[in-house]
């Protein structure tokens, strides 16, 4: 049988939790700082951003059980991770939500303006937090036989799955990510289990690699694909930098270039009207 040596894809998991967690507290950030990511969307996309930053913190405990070779049992990382289980479990649900938010939007536009942003943040909140409690309370249930065998105590281990057009494009991209993720990760365990292969703790860490690294890319899709984003995330940037880096995305630095590109524009067709007149 195949040994698999699970410090490998550990280190790449708390890598991936060290970019997520930047990534995603930028996103919150942004909403947060600018008025104009204050929409019912963009509130979605920060309250997803914080549950997968709850996901992903879960990622440097189960490198120190790894390390150290201090492995807990079942019921134990149960209780270690059922805080990063729903995080995973909502981020999910509510990219889900947004998505069905845009549908909504571009199927019904007068309807959807009529729409409470309070009321559907609530909702979507609401069905989020429900469905991640019921799988937790499924995976208590299903780990009850085996909770005394020793785990690596990965997440995975504890379950026994124009500016309108910009926004979707970038809203797209992150969904067809975070699926595609989801999916070769579950495909890969499908086709582990069909073959008969022996899933192993560390087999599984190797296997959820794409879903995890899916996680962490929300960050550089909405700054590649969203200028409202890309906006907030440069000034961010300068901040944590001292303006050493993106020295020309403050909103002072742009206001004057617009000011002084008019004024050259305006004096230009002066210079031109007097010669002309001359």
């Amino acid at each position: 049988m195949v040994e698999y040596n699970a410090k490998y894809p550990a280190v790449l998991y708390s890598s991936f939790a060290v970019f997520g967690i930047f990534g995603n507290l930028n996103i919150i950030a942004a909403t947060v700082r600018r008025r104009s990511l204050r929409t019912t969307c963009n509130q979605l996309i920060a309250i997803a951003a914080f549950f997968d930053l709850i996901h992903v913190s879960s990622h440097p405990v189960m490198t120190y059980f790894v390390f150290s070779g201090n492995y807990p049992t079942l019921e134990s990382c149960f209780y270690i991770q059922q805080i990063p289980m729903i995080g995973c479990n909502a981020g999910e649900i509510l990219m889900f939500l947004t998505s069905l938010d845009r549908l909504y939007c571009v199927a019904k536009p007068v309807a959807y303006q009529r729409l409470s942003a309070a009321v559907e943040l609530t909702v979507c909140l609401i069905v989020a937090l429900l469905f991640s409690g019921w799988l937790n309370y499924e995976a208590y249930l299903s780990l009850q036989p085996i909770k005394e065998k020793l785990t690596l105590c990965s997440v995975a281990a504890s379950f026994t799955g124009s500016a309108l057009d910009a926004m979707l494009r970038s809203i797209a991209a992150v969904t067809c990510c975070v699926v595609g993720g989801w999916l070769l990760s579950f495909s890969s365990f499908a086709v582990g289990v069909a073959s008969g292969m022996k899933i192993t703790d560390e087999l599984v860490l190797y296997l959820g690699l794409p879903l995890n690294l899916s996680v962490s890319l929300n960050y550089p899709i909405y700054f590649a694909m969203s200028s409202q984003y890309r906006l907030a995330f440069k000034q961010q940037l300068n901040i944590l930098s001292r303006n050493r880096v993106c020295k020309d995305s403050s909103p002072t630095s742009t206001f004057s270039k617009v000011v002084s590109t008019t004024a050259i524009k305006t004096r230009t067709t002066q210079v031109a009207s007097r010669q002309a007149v001359v």
